[in-house]
Protein backbone atom coordinates (compact mmCIF):
# COMPACT_ATOMS: atom_id res chain seq x y z
CA UNK A 1 0.00 0.00 0.00
CA UNK A 2 1.45 3.34 -1.04
CA UNK A 3 2.46 5.79 1.62
CA UNK A 4 1.38 8.71 -0.57
CA UNK A 5 -2.16 9.94 0.00
CA UNK A 6 -4.08 9.85 -3.29
CA UNK A 7 -4.86 13.26 -4.79
CA UNK A 8 -8.19 14.05 -6.43
CA UNK A 9 -8.00 13.80 -10.22
CA UNK A 10 -10.69 16.23 -11.32
CA UNK A 11 -12.62 15.28 -14.46
CA UNK A 12 -11.91 17.55 -17.41
CA UNK A 13 -14.76 19.85 -18.51
CA UNK A 14 -15.29 17.52 -21.48
CA UNK A 15 -15.54 14.47 -19.21
CA UNK A 16 -17.92 16.26 -16.87
CA UNK A 17 -20.13 17.37 -19.76
CA UNK A 18 -20.90 13.73 -20.52
CA UNK A 19 -22.13 13.28 -16.93
CA UNK A 20 -24.30 16.42 -16.97
CA UNK A 21 -26.08 16.43 -20.35
CA UNK A 22 -28.37 19.27 -19.29
CA UNK A 23 -25.44 21.62 -18.69
CA UNK A 24 -22.74 23.28 -20.74
CA UNK A 25 -19.49 23.01 -18.80
CA UNK A 26 -17.39 26.07 -19.59
CA UNK A 27 -14.32 25.63 -17.43
CA UNK A 28 -12.70 24.12 -14.37
CA UNK A 29 -12.46 27.00 -11.90
CA UNK A 30 -10.33 25.31 -9.26
CA UNK A 31 -9.44 21.96 -7.75
CA UNK A 32 -8.47 21.11 -4.18
CA UNK A 33 -8.36 18.23 -1.74
CA UNK A 34 -12.10 18.54 -1.06
CA UNK A 35 -13.12 18.51 -4.72
CA UNK A 36 -13.33 20.55 -7.89
CA UNK A 37 -15.49 23.52 -8.92
CA UNK A 38 -16.72 24.16 -12.46
CA UNK A 39 -18.38 27.12 -14.16
CA UNK A 40 -21.38 25.95 -16.18
CA UNK A 41 -24.70 26.95 -17.74
CA UNK A 42 -27.96 25.12 -17.08
CA UNK A 43 -29.22 24.89 -20.65
CA UNK A 44 -32.98 24.64 -20.04
CA UNK A 45 -33.05 27.82 -17.95
CA UNK A 46 -30.03 29.55 -19.53
CA UNK A 47 -28.75 30.00 -15.97
CA UNK A 48 -25.11 30.27 -14.94
CA UNK A 49 -24.23 27.87 -12.12
CA UNK A 50 -21.27 26.52 -10.20
CA UNK A 51 -20.93 22.75 -9.92
CA UNK A 52 -18.84 21.24 -7.15
CA UNK A 53 -17.71 17.61 -7.44
CA UNK A 54 -16.34 15.68 -4.46
CA UNK A 55 -13.77 12.85 -4.62
CA UNK A 56 -15.21 9.35 -4.96
CA UNK A 57 -14.02 8.18 -1.55
CA UNK A 58 -16.50 10.56 0.08
CA UNK A 59 -19.48 8.84 -1.51
CA UNK A 60 -18.38 5.50 -0.03
CA UNK A 61 -18.84 6.85 3.51
CA UNK A 62 -22.50 6.46 4.47
CA UNK A 63 -22.27 8.96 7.33
CA UNK A 64 -20.69 11.51 5.02
CA UNK A 65 -23.34 10.94 2.35
CA UNK A 66 -26.11 11.53 4.88
CA UNK A 67 -24.44 14.69 6.16
CA UNK A 68 -23.89 15.96 2.61
CA UNK A 69 -27.55 15.46 1.73
CA UNK A 70 -28.69 17.06 4.99
CA UNK A 71 -26.53 20.13 4.42
CA UNK A 72 -27.63 20.54 0.81
CA UNK A 73 -31.29 20.30 1.82
CA UNK A 74 -30.77 22.78 4.64
CA UNK A 75 -29.11 25.26 2.30
CA UNK A 76 -31.78 24.75 -0.37
CA UNK A 77 -34.42 25.85 2.15
CA UNK A 78 -32.82 29.27 2.31
CA UNK A 79 -34.33 31.42 -0.44
CA UNK A 80 -33.18 35.01 -0.01
CA UNK A 81 -31.55 37.61 -2.32
CA UNK A 82 -28.60 37.94 0.06
CA UNK A 83 -27.87 34.20 0.31
CA UNK A 84 -26.14 32.11 -2.35
CA UNK A 85 -28.72 29.64 -3.64
CA UNK A 86 -28.47 25.85 -3.87
CA UNK A 87 -30.25 24.37 -6.88
CA UNK A 88 -29.55 20.65 -6.83
CA UNK A 89 -27.36 17.91 -5.41
CA UNK A 90 -26.83 14.21 -5.95
CA UNK A 91 -24.35 11.61 -7.11
CA UNK A 92 -22.97 10.91 -10.56
CA UNK A 93 -20.37 8.34 -11.58
CA UNK A 94 -19.63 7.64 -7.89
CA UNK A 95 -19.04 11.33 -7.11
CA UNK A 96 -21.24 13.53 -4.93
CA UNK A 97 -22.05 16.92 -6.42
CA UNK A 98 -23.84 20.14 -5.52
CA UNK A 99 -25.08 22.78 -7.98
CA UNK A 100 -25.15 26.33 -6.69
CA UNK A 101 -25.74 29.89 -7.78
CA UNK A 102 -22.77 31.35 -9.63
CA UNK A 103 -21.68 34.79 -8.44
CA UNK A 104 -18.91 36.44 -10.42
CA UNK A 105 -18.03 39.23 -8.01
CA UNK A 106 -15.38 39.73 -5.36
CA UNK A 107 -15.57 38.81 -1.74
CA UNK A 108 -16.03 41.63 0.75
CA UNK A 109 -12.65 40.60 2.15
CA UNK A 110 -10.93 41.45 -1.12
CA UNK A 111 -13.03 44.54 -1.77
CA UNK A 112 -12.53 46.27 1.57
CA UNK A 113 -9.45 44.73 3.17
CA UNK A 114 -7.77 47.20 5.58
CA UNK A 115 -9.96 49.97 4.21
CA UNK A 116 -12.44 52.08 6.20
CA UNK A 117 -15.47 52.61 3.96
CA UNK A 118 -18.25 55.18 4.10
CA UNK A 119 -20.57 54.64 7.05
CA UNK A 120 -23.74 54.54 4.95
CA UNK A 121 -22.20 52.04 2.56
CA UNK A 122 -21.10 49.84 5.46
CA UNK A 123 -24.57 50.13 7.00
CA UNK A 124 -26.25 49.23 3.70
CA UNK A 125 -24.08 46.17 3.17
CA UNK A 126 -24.51 44.93 6.71
CA UNK A 127 -28.26 45.63 6.73
CA UNK A 128 -28.59 43.29 3.76
CA UNK A 129 -26.22 40.72 5.26
CA UNK A 130 -28.16 40.82 8.53
CA UNK A 131 -31.40 40.36 6.60
CA UNK A 132 -30.00 37.25 4.92
CA UNK A 133 -28.77 35.82 8.22
CA UNK A 134 -32.16 36.58 9.79
CA UNK A 135 -33.76 34.50 7.02
CA UNK A 136 -31.45 31.60 7.88
CA UNK A 137 -32.33 31.97 11.55
CA UNK A 138 -36.03 31.85 10.70
CA UNK A 139 -35.35 28.41 9.23
CA UNK A 140 -33.56 27.40 12.44
CA UNK A 141 -30.12 27.49 10.82
CA UNK A 142 -27.05 29.18 12.34
CA UNK A 143 -24.22 30.22 10.04
CA UNK A 144 -21.38 30.20 12.64
CA UNK A 145 -18.64 31.55 10.35
CA UNK A 146 -19.71 35.04 9.28
CA UNK A 147 -16.72 37.03 8.01
CA UNK A 148 -15.84 39.21 4.98
CA UNK A 149 -14.35 36.26 3.07
CA UNK A 150 -17.77 34.56 3.17
CA UNK A 151 -19.65 37.57 1.79
CA UNK A 152 -19.65 38.23 -1.97
CA UNK A 153 -20.44 41.50 -3.71
CA UNK A 154 -22.19 40.87 -7.02
CA UNK A 155 -22.16 43.15 -10.06
CA UNK A 156 -24.71 45.44 -8.41
CA UNK A 157 -22.68 45.69 -5.19
CA UNK A 158 -25.25 43.53 -3.41
CA UNK A 159 -23.86 41.22 -0.72
CA UNK A 160 -24.48 37.49 -0.91
CA UNK A 161 -23.58 35.16 1.94
CA UNK A 162 -22.16 31.72 1.34
CA UNK A 163 -20.18 28.95 3.04
CA UNK A 164 -22.83 27.42 5.24
CA UNK A 165 -20.44 24.50 5.82
CA UNK A 166 -20.49 25.23 9.56
CA UNK A 167 -24.25 25.71 9.67
CA UNK A 168 -26.32 23.72 12.14
CA UNK A 169 -29.84 23.90 13.55
CA UNK A 170 -30.57 26.35 16.33
CA UNK A 171 -30.58 24.43 19.61
CA UNK A 172 -28.44 21.50 18.42
CA UNK A 173 -25.63 21.10 20.94
CA UNK A 174 -22.16 21.29 19.42
CA UNK A 175 -19.92 18.28 19.66
CA UNK A 176 -16.89 18.89 21.82
CA UNK A 177 -14.29 20.84 19.88
CA UNK A 178 -16.56 21.50 16.90
CA UNK A 179 -16.15 25.24 17.39
CA UNK A 180 -12.53 25.20 16.23
CA UNK A 181 -13.64 25.52 12.63
CA UNK A 182 -15.07 28.96 13.33
CA UNK A 183 -12.78 31.89 12.57
CA UNK A 184 -10.75 33.61 15.29
CA UNK A 185 -11.61 37.32 15.83
CA UNK A 186 -15.17 36.83 14.52
CA UNK A 187 -16.21 34.06 16.91
CA UNK A 188 -18.38 34.85 19.94
CA UNK A 189 -16.88 34.06 23.39
CA UNK A 190 -19.55 31.49 24.28
CA UNK A 191 -18.71 29.43 21.20
CA UNK A 192 -15.44 28.53 22.94
CA UNK A 193 -16.44 28.82 26.58
CA UNK A 194 -20.03 27.54 26.62
CA UNK A 195 -20.71 25.76 23.29
CA UNK A 196 -23.83 24.03 24.60
CA UNK A 197 -25.45 27.47 24.98
CA UNK A 198 -24.71 28.77 21.48
CA UNK A 199 -27.72 30.22 19.65
CA UNK A 200 -28.51 32.93 17.09
CA UNK A 201 -26.72 35.54 19.18
CA UNK A 202 -23.36 34.00 18.22
CA UNK A 203 -24.05 35.09 14.62
CA UNK A 204 -25.10 38.51 15.97
CA UNK A 205 -21.64 38.89 17.53
CA UNK A 206 -19.94 38.09 14.22
CA UNK A 207 -22.11 40.60 12.36
CA UNK A 208 -20.98 43.30 14.79
CA UNK A 209 -17.31 42.45 14.27
CA UNK A 210 -17.70 42.67 10.48
CA UNK A 211 -19.49 46.03 10.78
CA UNK A 212 -16.66 47.35 12.98
CA UNK A 213 -14.11 46.14 10.44
CA UNK A 214 -15.89 47.83 7.53
CA UNK A 215 -16.16 51.13 9.40
CA UNK A 216 -12.53 51.20 10.54
CA UNK A 217 -10.48 48.90 8.32
CA UNK A 218 -9.45 47.10 11.51
CA UNK A 219 -10.69 44.20 13.58
CA UNK A 220 -11.79 45.00 17.13
CA UNK A 221 -8.92 42.76 18.24
CA UNK A 222 -6.52 45.17 16.51
CA UNK A 223 -8.15 48.33 17.90
CA UNK A 224 -10.90 47.93 20.53
CA UNK A 225 -11.99 51.57 20.42
CA UNK A 226 -15.43 52.37 19.06
CA UNK A 227 -15.50 52.98 15.29
CA UNK A 228 -16.20 56.72 15.59
CA UNK A 229 -12.99 57.17 17.61
CA UNK A 230 -10.97 55.39 14.92
CA UNK A 231 -12.46 56.62 11.65
CA UNK A 232 -14.90 59.38 12.55
CA UNK A 233 -17.97 57.35 11.58
CA UNK A 234 -21.36 58.07 13.12
CA UNK A 235 -21.73 57.43 16.88
CA UNK A 236 -25.12 55.90 16.02
CA UNK A 237 -23.22 53.05 14.39
CA UNK A 238 -21.07 52.75 17.52
CA UNK A 239 -24.18 51.82 19.46
CA UNK A 240 -25.03 49.04 17.00
CA UNK A 241 -21.50 47.63 17.02
CA UNK A 242 -21.36 47.76 20.81
CA UNK A 243 -24.69 46.00 21.24
CA UNK A 244 -23.70 43.26 18.78
CA UNK A 245 -20.34 42.52 20.39
CA UNK A 246 -21.28 42.40 24.06
CA UNK A 247 -19.40 39.49 25.73
CA UNK A 248 -22.62 38.39 27.45
CA UNK A 249 -25.12 37.12 24.84
CA UNK A 250 -28.01 38.32 27.01
CA UNK A 251 -26.94 41.93 26.36
CA UNK A 252 -26.77 41.59 22.56
CA UNK A 253 -29.47 41.93 19.96
CA UNK A 254 -31.66 38.85 20.17
CA UNK A 255 -31.83 38.48 16.40
CA UNK A 256 -30.14 39.53 13.17
CA UNK A 257 -33.48 41.02 12.11
CA UNK A 258 -33.12 43.62 14.88
CA UNK A 259 -29.69 44.61 13.54
CA UNK A 260 -31.12 44.97 10.03
CA UNK A 261 -33.93 47.15 11.38
CA UNK A 262 -31.56 49.48 13.28
CA UNK A 263 -29.21 49.79 10.30
CA UNK A 264 -32.13 50.54 7.98
CA UNK A 265 -33.35 53.18 10.43
CA UNK A 266 -29.88 54.74 10.42
CA UNK A 267 -29.87 54.82 6.61
CA UNK A 268 -33.29 56.44 6.47
CA UNK A 269 -32.31 59.14 8.97
CA UNK A 270 -28.83 60.00 7.68
CA UNK A 271 -27.75 62.21 4.82
CA UNK A 272 -26.70 60.77 1.47
CA UNK A 273 -22.89 60.75 1.17
CA UNK A 274 -20.71 61.47 -1.80
CA UNK A 275 -19.03 58.72 -3.82
CA UNK A 276 -15.80 58.70 -1.79
CA UNK A 277 -15.23 55.60 0.28
CA UNK A 278 -17.80 53.46 -1.51
CA UNK A 279 -16.96 49.81 -2.05
CA UNK A 280 -17.22 48.87 -5.69
CA UNK A 281 -16.47 45.49 -7.24
CA UNK A 282 -14.08 45.24 -10.12
CA UNK A 283 -11.48 47.92 -10.89
CA UNK A 284 -12.40 50.21 -8.03
CA UNK A 285 -11.78 47.57 -5.40
CA UNK A 286 -8.39 47.43 -3.70
CA UNK A 287 -6.23 44.42 -4.55
CA UNK A 288 -6.40 41.31 -2.47
CA UNK A 289 -4.04 41.46 0.49
CA UNK A 290 -0.64 39.88 -0.01
CA UNK A 291 -0.22 37.33 2.76
CA UNK A 292 2.98 35.47 2.09
CA UNK A 293 4.21 32.73 4.36
CA UNK A 294 7.91 32.14 4.97
CA UNK A 295 9.62 30.27 2.16
CA UNK A 296 9.73 27.07 4.21
CA UNK A 297 6.01 27.21 5.00
CA UNK A 298 3.38 26.34 2.43
CA UNK A 299 -0.06 27.96 2.47
CA UNK A 300 -2.83 26.27 0.46
CA UNK A 301 -4.15 28.95 -1.90
CA UNK A 302 -6.61 28.30 -4.71
CA UNK A 303 -5.59 30.05 -7.93
CA UNK A 304 -8.39 32.32 -9.07
CA UNK A 305 -9.34 33.94 -12.33
CA UNK A 306 -10.52 37.54 -12.20
CA UNK A 307 -14.17 36.73 -12.72
CA UNK A 308 -14.50 33.77 -10.41
CA UNK A 309 -12.69 34.64 -7.21
CA UNK A 310 -15.74 34.80 -5.00
CA UNK A 311 -17.35 31.52 -5.94
CA UNK A 312 -14.05 29.70 -5.52
CA UNK A 313 -13.68 31.07 -2.03
CA UNK A 314 -17.13 29.82 -1.11
CA UNK A 315 -17.20 26.43 -2.78
CA UNK A 316 -13.69 25.31 -1.93
CA UNK A 317 -14.25 26.22 1.71
CA UNK A 318 -17.57 24.40 2.13
CA UNK A 319 -17.05 21.78 4.85
CA UNK A 320 -19.59 19.00 4.43
CA UNK A 321 -20.50 18.19 8.02
CA UNK A 322 -22.19 14.94 9.01
CA UNK A 323 -25.18 15.14 11.29
CA UNK A 324 -28.75 16.39 11.53
CA UNK A 325 -29.73 19.72 10.00
CA UNK A 326 -33.37 19.88 10.95
CA UNK A 327 -34.64 21.35 14.18
CA UNK A 328 -38.07 19.91 14.82
CA UNK A 329 -39.27 22.08 17.69
CA UNK A 330 -39.18 25.80 18.39
CA UNK A 331 -36.66 26.75 21.01
CA UNK A 332 -36.11 30.22 22.36
CA UNK A 333 -32.53 31.27 23.12
CA UNK A 334 -31.56 29.88 26.51
CA UNK A 335 -30.05 32.19 29.12
CA UNK A 336 -26.59 31.18 30.20
CA UNK A 337 -26.25 29.24 33.41
CA UNK A 338 -24.23 30.82 36.23
CA UNK A 339 -21.23 28.76 35.25
CA UNK A 340 -21.58 29.67 31.60
CA UNK A 341 -22.02 33.34 32.46
CA UNK A 342 -18.78 33.24 34.41
CA UNK A 343 -17.05 31.61 31.45
CA UNK A 344 -18.43 34.20 29.05
CA UNK A 345 -17.46 37.05 31.38
CA UNK A 346 -13.95 35.65 31.69
CA UNK A 347 -13.82 35.36 27.90
CA UNK A 348 -14.18 39.13 27.62
CA UNK A 349 -10.55 39.36 28.61
CA UNK A 350 -9.37 36.67 26.25
CA UNK A 351 -11.74 36.09 23.35
CA UNK A 352 -13.80 39.26 22.94
CA UNK A 353 -12.19 41.65 20.48
CA UNK A 354 -14.09 44.64 21.84
CA UNK A 355 -12.64 44.14 25.31
CA UNK A 356 -9.03 43.43 24.51
CA UNK A 357 -6.68 44.51 21.77
CA UNK A 358 -4.95 41.14 21.80
CA UNK A 359 -6.59 38.24 19.99
CA UNK A 360 -7.62 35.17 21.93
CA UNK A 361 -5.27 33.21 19.74
CA UNK A 362 -2.35 35.38 20.86
CA UNK A 363 -2.63 34.97 24.60
CA UNK A 364 0.60 34.36 26.47
CA UNK A 365 1.69 30.74 26.32
CA UNK A 366 4.57 28.70 27.53
CA UNK A 367 7.40 28.39 25.01
CA UNK A 368 6.88 25.55 22.58
CA UNK A 369 8.96 23.93 19.92
CA UNK A 370 7.64 23.22 16.46
CA UNK A 371 6.78 19.65 17.34
CA UNK A 372 3.26 18.94 18.66
CA UNK A 373 3.06 17.50 22.15
CA UNK A 374 1.33 14.37 20.93
CA UNK A 375 3.99 11.70 20.63
CA UNK A 376 4.08 10.31 17.16
CA UNK A 377 4.78 6.62 16.80
CA UNK A 378 2.84 5.42 19.83
CA UNK A 379 1.06 2.91 17.61
CA UNK A 380 2.70 0.62 15.08
CA UNK A 381 0.83 1.90 12.00
CA UNK A 382 3.27 2.01 9.13
CA UNK A 383 5.56 -0.53 10.83
CA UNK A 384 4.72 -3.77 12.58
CA UNK A 385 8.33 -4.27 13.62
CA UNK A 386 9.35 -3.67 17.23
CA UNK A 387 12.90 -3.04 18.33
CA UNK A 388 14.71 -5.90 19.96
CA UNK A 389 16.85 -6.16 23.04
CA UNK A 390 14.73 -4.00 25.34
CA UNK A 391 13.49 -4.85 28.80
CA UNK A 392 10.02 -5.51 27.40
CA UNK A 393 9.48 -8.13 24.69
CA UNK A 394 7.55 -5.48 22.76
CA UNK A 395 10.23 -2.82 22.42
CA UNK A 396 9.00 0.41 20.87
CA UNK A 397 7.66 1.64 17.59
CA UNK A 398 9.67 3.59 15.06
CA UNK A 399 10.77 7.01 16.37
CA UNK A 400 8.95 10.14 15.18
CA UNK A 401 10.24 12.09 12.22
CA UNK A 402 13.10 14.31 13.36
CA UNK A 403 12.61 17.97 12.49
CA UNK A 404 14.70 20.96 13.52
CA UNK A 405 13.14 23.01 16.28
CA UNK A 406 11.47 26.17 15.03
CA UNK A 407 10.19 29.32 16.70
CA UNK A 408 7.50 28.95 19.33
CA UNK A 409 3.98 29.37 17.93
CA UNK A 410 1.70 32.22 18.94
CA UNK A 411 -1.48 30.34 18.06
CA UNK A 412 -2.23 27.38 20.37
CA UNK A 413 -1.57 24.62 17.84
CA UNK A 414 -1.70 21.76 20.35
CA UNK A 415 -5.18 22.68 21.55
CA UNK A 416 -6.37 23.21 17.98
CA UNK A 417 -5.14 19.79 16.88
CA UNK A 418 -6.52 18.10 20.00
CA UNK A 419 -9.95 19.53 19.26
CA UNK A 420 -9.75 18.71 15.56
CA UNK A 421 -8.83 15.11 16.37
CA UNK A 422 -11.68 14.92 18.85
CA UNK A 423 -14.10 15.93 16.10
CA UNK A 424 -12.62 13.35 13.75
CA UNK A 425 -12.87 10.62 16.39
CA UNK A 426 -16.55 11.41 16.78
CA UNK A 427 -17.11 11.25 13.04
CA UNK A 428 -15.11 8.01 12.72
CA UNK A 429 -16.55 6.35 15.83
CA UNK A 430 -18.05 3.39 13.96
CA UNK A 431 -14.84 2.69 12.01
CA UNK A 432 -12.74 2.92 15.18
CA UNK A 433 -15.13 0.65 17.09
CA UNK A 434 -14.90 -1.98 14.35
CA UNK A 435 -11.12 -1.75 14.38
CA UNK A 436 -10.94 -2.08 18.16
CA UNK A 437 -13.23 -5.12 18.15
CA UNK A 438 -11.08 -6.78 15.49
CA UNK A 439 -7.87 -6.17 17.48
CA UNK A 440 -9.47 -7.78 20.52
CA UNK A 441 -10.54 -10.79 18.47
CA UNK A 442 -7.01 -11.16 17.06
CA UNK A 443 -5.51 -11.02 20.55
CA UNK A 444 -8.03 -13.59 21.80
CA UNK A 445 -7.13 -15.92 18.96
CA UNK A 446 -3.42 -15.51 19.70
CA UNK A 447 -4.07 -16.23 23.38
CA UNK A 448 -5.75 -19.52 22.45
CA UNK A 449 -2.93 -20.49 20.08
CA UNK A 450 -0.25 -19.78 22.70
CA UNK A 451 -2.27 -21.59 25.38
CA UNK A 452 -2.21 -24.71 23.22
CA UNK A 453 1.58 -24.44 23.07
CA UNK A 454 1.79 -24.04 26.86
CA UNK A 455 -0.24 -27.21 27.37
CA UNK A 456 2.41 -29.12 25.40
CA UNK A 457 5.25 -27.95 27.66
CA UNK A 458 6.83 -30.51 30.02
CA UNK A 459 5.18 -30.61 33.44
CA UNK A 460 8.35 -29.37 35.12
CA UNK A 461 8.25 -26.09 33.19
CA UNK A 462 4.51 -25.75 32.65
CA UNK A 463 3.92 -23.40 35.59
CA UNK A 464 6.72 -21.14 34.36
CA UNK A 465 5.23 -21.26 30.85
CA UNK A 466 1.78 -20.32 32.19
CA UNK A 467 3.26 -17.36 34.05
CA UNK A 468 5.12 -16.28 30.91
CA UNK A 469 1.93 -16.52 28.86
CA UNK A 470 0.03 -14.49 31.45
CA UNK A 471 2.73 -11.80 31.33
CA UNK A 472 2.85 -11.80 27.52
CA UNK A 473 -0.90 -11.42 27.12
CA UNK A 474 -1.05 -8.69 29.78
CA UNK A 475 1.58 -6.72 27.88
CA UNK A 476 -0.27 -7.24 24.61
CA UNK A 477 -3.54 -6.03 26.16
CA UNK A 478 -1.80 -3.06 27.77
CA UNK A 479 -0.24 -2.09 24.44
CA UNK A 480 -3.63 -1.85 22.76
CA UNK A 481 -3.54 -5.44 21.45
CA UNK A 482 -0.58 -4.79 19.16
CA UNK A 483 1.36 -7.92 18.26
CA UNK A 484 5.17 -8.04 18.92
CA UNK A 485 7.78 -9.64 16.70
CA UNK A 486 8.73 -12.19 19.35
CA UNK A 487 7.93 -13.32 22.88
CA UNK A 488 9.59 -15.65 25.34
CA UNK A 489 7.65 -18.57 26.86
CA UNK A 490 9.87 -21.02 28.68
CA UNK A 491 9.68 -24.56 27.43
CA UNK A 492 7.49 -23.78 24.42
CA UNK A 493 8.52 -24.58 20.85
CA UNK A 494 10.05 -21.41 19.38
CA UNK A 495 8.94 -22.29 15.85
CA UNK A 496 5.31 -22.73 16.87
CA UNK A 497 5.41 -19.48 18.87
CA UNK A 498 6.81 -17.59 15.87
CA UNK A 499 4.09 -19.07 13.62
CA UNK A 500 1.31 -17.99 16.01
CA UNK A 501 2.75 -14.46 16.23
CA UNK A 502 3.17 -14.25 12.45
CA UNK A 503 -0.45 -15.26 11.87
CA UNK A 504 -1.60 -12.65 14.40
CA UNK A 505 0.57 -9.92 12.86
CA UNK A 506 -0.76 -10.67 9.39
CA UNK A 507 -4.32 -10.46 10.68
CA UNK A 508 -3.51 -7.20 12.45
CA UNK A 509 -1.88 -5.77 9.33
CA UNK A 510 -5.05 -6.46 7.35
CA UNK A 511 -7.08 -4.91 10.14
CA UNK A 512 -4.93 -1.77 10.06
CA UNK A 513 -5.26 -1.60 6.28
CA UNK A 514 -9.04 -1.72 6.54
CA UNK A 515 -9.01 1.08 9.10
CA UNK A 516 -6.67 3.26 7.04
CA UNK A 517 -8.87 2.81 3.97
CA UNK A 518 -12.09 3.57 5.86
CA UNK A 519 -10.59 6.75 7.36
CA UNK A 520 -9.49 8.36 4.08
CA UNK A 521 -12.56 10.62 3.76
CA UNK A 522 -12.08 11.75 7.35
CA UNK A 523 -8.37 12.37 6.71
CA UNK A 524 -9.25 14.65 3.79
CA UNK A 525 -11.66 16.59 6.02
CA UNK A 526 -8.98 16.83 8.73
CA UNK A 527 -6.43 18.21 6.27
CA UNK A 528 -8.99 20.66 4.91
CA UNK A 529 -9.73 22.00 8.39
CA UNK A 530 -6.01 22.54 9.04
CA UNK A 531 -5.64 24.31 5.69
CA UNK A 532 -8.46 26.67 6.65
CA UNK A 533 -6.73 27.47 9.93
CA UNK A 534 -3.45 28.15 8.12
CA UNK A 535 -5.24 30.72 5.96
CA UNK A 536 -6.50 32.46 9.10
CA UNK A 537 -3.12 32.76 10.80
CA UNK A 538 -1.02 35.93 10.57
CA UNK A 539 2.07 35.50 8.43
CA UNK A 540 4.38 36.32 11.34
CA UNK A 541 3.27 33.24 13.32
CA UNK A 542 5.97 31.13 11.70
CA UNK A 543 5.99 28.54 14.47
CA UNK A 544 2.29 27.75 14.14
CA UNK A 545 2.45 27.74 10.34
CA UNK A 546 5.34 25.29 10.44
CA UNK A 547 3.64 22.95 12.90
CA UNK A 548 0.36 22.87 10.98
CA UNK A 549 2.11 22.31 7.65
CA UNK A 550 4.12 19.49 9.25
CA UNK A 551 0.86 17.90 10.40
CA UNK A 552 -0.57 18.12 6.88
CA UNK A 553 2.62 16.59 5.45
CA UNK A 554 2.57 13.74 7.97
CA UNK A 555 -1.07 12.99 7.22
CA UNK A 556 -0.55 13.02 3.45
CA UNK A 557 2.76 11.19 3.30
CA UNK A 558 2.22 8.51 5.94
CA UNK A 559 -0.99 6.54 5.48
CA UNK A 560 -0.85 5.32 9.05
CA UNK A 561 -0.41 8.70 10.75
CA UNK A 562 -4.07 9.71 10.80
CA UNK A 563 -5.21 6.24 11.84
CA UNK A 564 -2.60 6.24 14.58
CA UNK A 565 -3.65 9.53 16.18
CA UNK A 566 -7.34 8.62 16.03
CA UNK A 567 -6.93 5.14 17.47
CA UNK A 568 -5.00 6.24 20.56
Amino acid sequence: MSSEAPSFAAPSPEELAALFPGYTIHSLIACGGMGAVYFATQNALDRQVAIKILPREFSSDENFREGFAAEAKAMAKLNHPNLIGVYDFGEVDGMLYIIMEYVSGQSLYHAAYKKAIDGREAARIMAEVSSGIAHAHEHRILHRDIKPANILLDGHNRPKIGDFGLARPVGLISKEGEEIYGTPHYTAPEVVNAPSRVDTRADVFSLGVVLHELLTGKLPAEDPRLPSAISGSSPKLDAIVKKCTQPDPVLRYTSAAEIAADLTKFLNNSATPGPAGMVRPGRGAPPAPKRRAPSSVVRPVAKQSSGAGGIIAFLLLIGIAAGAYFFLKDQKPKPLSDQDEQSATHAEKTANPAANSTSATKTEQKPQTATPKNNRGSSPFGSTSYSQGTSSPFGSTAPPVSRPAGPAPIFDVDSFLDRARGIMRDKASSELASYKKATEDIADKLDKALSREVRSVDRGQRDDAKNDLKRVMAEIRNSGNYIPMSVSIRGADDGDIRKALQDAREAQSKNEGRLISSLKPHAATYIHGIELQIERLPENDIGALRMLNDEIADTKQNEGHFASILSR
